[in-house]
């Protein structure tokens, strides 16, 4: 735990280094609030201790610019000051203070005081990146829906976009559930069965998908259907954006930090534009805990990058020439 304790008493920051050391815990402290602002706001700390009455700038605007930064706007923030008048508590309160106490100070009941606020403080910011979680989850899901709406309106009478779309929903519903059909699955196989998925696609638009199999021997814990569909839909999108007679690589590797990333380029794909393939293949790569990124390059070409975390991959290297094969799928 790192405290900061800003008081221009040197009796006081004396006193506070010594308690709060014991705690155990790193103590900072500084004689001013200009100086206390400039720490705060460039490093971390779990607990800022503020008198009110300090030169360069004093407690009440030292609070005010915390609470205006996004990287302080959560700081358990304990104001103490000589004051014992009520529009002081008032004013620290409506400043943005966390907890509040008078000198002098009981330093005893002042450390229990400190755990609380700072237990307190990790439960509440804990609660709200959970509430913002949830609000993003459900933002994209309605996104995707009002996506889905769209594709439904524009199909009209055609049963055969409209089958389509009732399979994305299904899709999406599965990425969503609470349980995924886990099992276990060679990575190169995964590759071969999603080009398979997709080459019937890249057949009409004289195009073909080709398979670079990796440096290592790789296998998934995962939900092989959901990870093949995702593969397969980012192979349509990449044909789709692709000029006739291009050609779509599937590849895999595992980086540094044992993350497995699949990628999907197009050479001749000069732009990525938001659809519903590429989104559903998002929903299904963050049900696994993982993320997807696109990326174009005009001249050079668009990926889509599939990562999965370490946890969901086993690897081990080949040797030999079989680490050098292309293969054409299908």
């Amino acid at each position: 735990m790192r405290i900061l304790v800003a008081d221009d008493d040197p009796i006081q920051l004396e006193a506070a280094f010594a308690w709060l050391s014991c705690h155990p815990a790193e103590v900072v402290t500084t004689d001013n609030g200009s100086d206390a602002w400039d720490r705060l706001s460039r490093e971390d700390f779990d607990l800022a201790i503020i008198d009110i009455h300090m030169p360069k700038l004093d407690g009440f605007g030292l609070i005010h610019w915390l609470r205006q930064t996004p990287k302080t706007v959560d700081l358990p923030i304990i104001v103490v000051t000589s004051r014992h008048d009520g529009d002081a508590i008032e004013q620290a309160y409506a400043a943005g203070a966390t907890s509040f106490v008078t000198k002098p100070v009981n330093w005893q009941l002042f450390s229990h005081q400190v755990r609380f606020v700072v237990r307190n403080g990790l439960i509440e910011r804990e609660m709200r990146a959970a509430q913002l979680a949830n609000q993003i989850t459900e933002r994209e899901r309605y996104g995707v829906l009002s996506m889905i709406g769209d594709a439904l309106e524009g199909a009209g009478s055609d049963h055969k976009a409209i089958s389509s779309l009732a399979l994305d929903l299904k899709w999406l519903t599965r990425a969503h559930s609470q349980e995924l059909k886990t099992g276990v699955i060679d990575c190169d196989t995964l590759l071969h069965e999603a080009a398979a998925l997709a080459n019937p696609e890249a057949r009409k638009s004289g195009m073909k998908i080709i398979i670079r199999e990796s440096l290592e021997s790789i296998t998934l814990t995962c939900d092989p259907d959901l990870l093949r569909e995702a593969l397969n839909r980012l192979c349509g999108h990449l044909i789709q954006h692709s000029s006739v007679g291009g050609q779509i690589e599937l590849s895999a590797h595992i980086q540094d930090n044992g993350c497995l990333i699949i990628t999907a380029r197009g050479g001749s794909a000069q732009s990525l534009r938001p659809a519903l393939a590429p989104t559903l293949a998002q929903h299904i790569a963050a049900a696994h805990g993982g993320d997807l990124v696109l990326h174009a390059v005009p001249g050079e070409g668009a990926a889509t990058v599939l990562r999965l975390p370490a946890k969901l991959v086993h690897a081990q290297r080949r040797t030999g020439a079989e680490s050098l094969k292309i293969r054409r799928a299908g």
